[in-house]
């Protein structure tokens, strides 16, 4: 799709599509570990909790579409870029379904919404070829985003126990507490989704559409991985609630850190040393720019990874303030280096100052508070103690 729109229109595209997704994606995706972990700890029908979280999703999506509605037609945006935000927003809106992909994370059943998601994949892939052979215009895309997500959406309620399913009992009570707990992981992936799309605007604001294209194309390849560090830590969140004692959540969490960690590096390394070959044979020589800002994005992958783990573990001890600054750190440090980067490195201005962003305010940041050193400390000892193990042992 990239290589048959080209930088300019693809970046068009994908500036519209940040529009909407930090718009909505931030409500029905901050509730998700909350989810998890309620259903695990409540002790409570697990179908109940994932019901009463699909009815406050469905609500707050419902709510913030009429805002992007409102949004697109204030604001000076070009028609093109109205019409994309708002039909991908309907897809978006269809991620309140994903409350019921929650239930077999916490039954530790991922294999079936992996298998939901690979077969919506695969059709919006397929239906995205077909477009581009028949020289489809642009908006035809956003029909596709907008469809992937209403079919996945739809899939998981297919496969969900659904004899239990009782979607107007009123769970008042149950909301309450999803949201009292909630609110912070909210205002956390406002934040987070914010980080990730915030610099699409600013390079649109100094650059144009056409750099938002190249640079895009850079960070897909880059956070397209973060589906493995979401399922890993995902599944750890129900193991991790059941856990009483000190010393096994820390072993536990160090296993998770451990696993997500070297998944990335192995995929920076390797992204790292075939990024112009990936970048030309994927994106085509309209792109070959992208090849720098992706050598500079993929050595984020780390924090990214980590940054799930991270969330994961603070919602099971109740400390998810601490990634909720995290977030607001991220974004901050964002904004400010990437003010200054694009003036004087252009596109790989944004690339330096999302690796670092994520650096600091996604992982070091843990370090400054006490309530969250030891979470650090647990993270390092999980990256440094396979090399313990390749020392020799002393006679």
């Amino acid at each position: 799709m990239a290589r048959y729109l080209g930088p300019e229109k693809y970046g068009v595209y994908i500036y519209s599509i940040a529009l909407a997704e930090l718009v909505m994606l931030f409500w029905s995706q901050g509730l998700k570990e909350v989810v998890i972990q309620q259903i695990k700890e409540s002790g409570l029908e697990k179908t109940d909790v994932s019901v009463a979280s699909f009815q406050l999703m469905i609500v707050g999506n419902t709510f913030l579409y009429g805002v992007l509605a409102t949004i697109v037609f204030v604001f000076n945006f070009d028609d093109i870029v109205k019409l994309i935000a708002l039909i991908c927003g309907v897809g978006i809106w269809f991620r309140c379904f994903e409350a019921f992909e929650l239930w077999f994370h916490s039954s530790l059943k991922v294999r079936v919404t992996v298998l939901v998601q690979f077969v919506s994949q695969l059709i919006y892939m397929l239906v995205n070829v077909l477009l581009i052979l028949n020289s489809a215009e642009i908006v035809w895309f956003a029909f596709t985003y907008a469809g992937q997500l209403i079919i996945t959406g739809i899939g998981f309620l297919l496969v969900f126990p659904t004899k239990k399913f009782r979607v107007f009992k009123s769970y008042e009570n149950l909301q309450s507490s999803l949201i009292r707990i909630g609110a912070v992981m909210i205002i956390a992936k406002l934040t987070y989704t914010s980080s990730l799309v915030i610099d699409r605007f600013l390079i649109e604001s100094f650059l144009g559409s056409e750099s938002v294209g190249i640079y895009v194309v850079s960070l897909k390849l880059t956070i397209t991985w973060i589906f493995i560090s979401s399922a890993i830590s995902y599944s750890f969140i129900p193991v991790l609630t059941s856990l009483e004692d000190a010393q096994s959540f820390s072993a536990s969490t160090r296993k998770m850190f451990q696993s997500i960690f070297y998944i990335s590096i192995v995929l920076a390394v390797l992204i790292f040393f075939i990024s112009d070959e990936l970048v030309h044979i994927v994106f085509g020589s309209g792109y070959k720019n992208s090849s720098s800002v992706l050598k500079i994005l993929i050595l984020s992958l780390p924090f990214l990874f980590l940054s799930d783990g991270i969330k994961s573990r603070l919602v099971v001890e109740k400390k998810t303030k601490y990634f909720m600054y995290s977030m607001i750190a991220t974004t901050s440090i964002s904004i400010i280096l990437n003010y200054y980067l694009l003036q004087y490195y252009d596109v790989q201005g944004a690339a330096i100052s999302f690796l670092l962003s994520w650096a600091l305010g996604g992982f070091f940041i843990f370090l400054l508070f006490k309530e969250t050193r030891t979470l650090f400390i647990d993270i390092i000892k999980s990256i440094v103690s396979p090399f313990k193990l390749l020392k020799k042992p002393r006679d």
